[in-house]
Order: structure tokens, then sequence, then C-alpha cells
């Protein structure tokens, strides 16, 4: 590409163009010119940046080197935050079987890990520990909603039972 055909593009494709080729985008934590993007993709192509783990990428591999027993916390199907035991990690379909407290066994994702705690910390983060407080009233005022029994259902079932045995 020459200069001319990156000045018609956008900042933001020029930021994309920028990540894809691992080119600098900062100056500490500004956001470069329009210029100095231009500047990094006709002439650095040496200056590659190192490439740095994203916040996703290091939990990725927290997640991808868990052993069985790791506690970890997730994000179930319904989307209510749980936590659990790590039983297998499957590296090749990244999938983790995950047993709660209960019993119960998940099969969930990597992507769906919100933490993992390692051998340094057992302890979960203040903000993991609200998610998991508030999911818990949730998922037990949908199970007593589940088990409860209104007035229309007693009435109902007084008039059917009233029809048999008549």
């Amino acid at each position: 590409m020459n200069k001319e055909m990156l000045e018609r593009l956008s900042v933001k494709q020029l930021d994309e163009l920028c990540k894809e080729r691992n080119l600098q985008r900062y100056n500490h934590k500004k956001h470069l010119t329009k210029a100095e993007l231009i500047n990094n993709l006709l002439g650095t192509e040496e200056q590659v940046l190192p490439v740095e783990d994203t916040k996703e990428e290091k939990k990725k591999n927290y997640v991808r080197n868990a052993d069985a027993g790791t506690l970890i916390v997730f994000v179930d199907r319904k989307g209510y935050t749980r936590s659990g035991k790590v039983a297998v990690n499957n590296s090749a379909k990244e999938t983790l079987e995950v047993e709660i407290k209960s019993g119960r066994k998940f099969y969930i994702r990597y992507d769906e890990v919100l933490w993992v705690t390692s051998e340094d910390n057992h302890r979960f983060p203040k903000d993991i520990l609200i998610l998991l407080k508030e999911s818990q009233k949730a998922i037990e005022e949908d199970f007593k909603k589940k088990i409860s029994v209104t007035n229309n259902d007693v009435e109902f079932l007084k008039k059917r039972m009233n029809g048999i045995r008549s």
C-alpha cells in the first residue's frame, strides 16, 4: 500500500491494519494520530512489537492448564454464575467438565469461565463473589417460582377433584 491509499482510510481502519501487523498503535496510554499510524504502516515493518498476551489469552492459558480439582467460577447456559471443581479438562475441544457442590455436572467452554483459582491464591475477587451471591439469589427465586402453588392452581385442582368424584 502506498501513502495515498492509506490516507483514504479512516483512523479505525488504520488502527486495525496496525493491529494485524503487530505495529505500535499507542504512545503510552494515548492513541497514535492518523499520520503516525500511516508512518508505522509505511516504513516501520521491521519495528514489530512483541506480542503481549491480552487478558483473555492469559485467562485462556489458566483455564487450559487447570488440573482436575481446580476451583473455577463460570457462567452456565441459563446465565447463572456458578462455582465448581474441574473434573475433566479437554484442551483439544476447549471444554471443561465441572462438578458443583450438589454433584451436578456442567460441560462448559473455555470462554464461559470467569475465574480460575491458582496455587498461590484460593480466593475469589470481590466482584466475582458479588456475582455468585446475586446469581444464587436468582436461582433460589426461580426455584421458589417453580414449586409455589397459587390460589388459581388450588381452585383448578378442587374443581377437577369434584368433577372426578361425581
